[in-house]
């Protein structure tokens, strides 16, 4: 059975096409409306879960999707941001079939465009245009849209995700990728992008006003386009955005080591 998780504001749950996520045959999707806990249940015929944890996706992730009953290994969690859609190509099957095939513990969607020229993902690899002719490469994924064979996220949940502070969960999901990848690394199971499964990047910035409160300034997007202040910040030992990749350095070392694929990276 597939579940999905997703964090965003009041007004998108009013505009977002869960009809879409239905189609797809998800049996479930965990739902955070992380900014107003008044906010009423969308109307849609996917079933769905609420939750109201205030703050970045991180905390949400710790609080909401832990182990429960009915959630099997052998079942998938897909999480993704409030302005990624599924294109057309997006198959719950397909992505089933290269778990098995592959025995990878992560997967994730390669990344297109909302328009020609648009922003996709600012990790290189994850694009659908830089696969070349590889359909699944191993790669660090990332937190816009990982997909989780369930037992890999509940050993992941209780491990690691389980013991990073609230504050900094609340505050920044920086480092975490990298924590996806090499914990699966360390289970022997591979962490894939799929060029042929792919989701659109609408890029609204749903997350910048969080980020703002965060630091006290806009939020910068893209490998070239960090500013000045995030780039010092990054420098400071103190700074409420490295938060918990420091936390993650710290404590499991080994597992943020292991994130790395190797040379041999395409996978078929």
């Amino acid at each position: 059975m597939w579940f999905a998780a997703t964090a965003m504001t009041c007004y998108r749950s009013k505009t977002f096409p869960f009809q879409a996520l239905h189609e797809l045959g998800l049996g479930m999707l965990v739902l955070n409306i992380y900014d107003d806990a008044a906010c009423q249940m969308p109307l849609t015929v996917l079933k769905t879960e609420m939750c109201h944890t205030p703050g970045m996706k991180g905390l949400f992730w710790k609080r909401c999707l832990v182990k429960r009953p009915g959630w099997r290994a052998s079942d998938y969690l897909w999480l993704f941001d409030m302005d990624i859609v599924p294109h057309y190509t997006f198959s719950l099957s397909a992505i089933e079939g290269w778990f098995e095939k592959t025995g990878a513990g992560i997967v994730q969607p390669s990344i297109r465009p909302a328009k020609p020229g648009g922003r996709m993902s600012d990790h290189a690899d994850l694009n659908f245009e830089a696969m070349d002719g590889c359909a699944a490469m191993c790669v660090n994924v990332e937190v816009m849209t990982p997909i989780f064979r369930m037992g890999v996220w509940h050993s992941f949940h209780g491990a690691i995700l389980d013991k990073i502070p609230n504050s900094m969960l609340a505050t920044t999901v920086r480092g975490i990728d990298q924590a996806f990848s090499g914990f699966s690394h360390l289970r022997g199971q591979d962490t894939l992008v799929l060029r042929h499964v792919q989701v659109v990047h609408l890029d609204t910035r749903g997350y910048d006003a969080l980020y703002r409160d965060a630091v006290g300034y806009d939020r910068p997007h893209g490998r070239t386009g960090l500013t000045v202040l995030d780039k010092l910040a990054s420098m400071v030992r103190s700074s409420p955005i490295q938060a918990t990749e420091r936390y993650l350095w710290r404590h499991n070392a080994s597992v943020m080591k292991a994130a790395a694929c190797g040379a041999a990276r395409c996978r078929a």
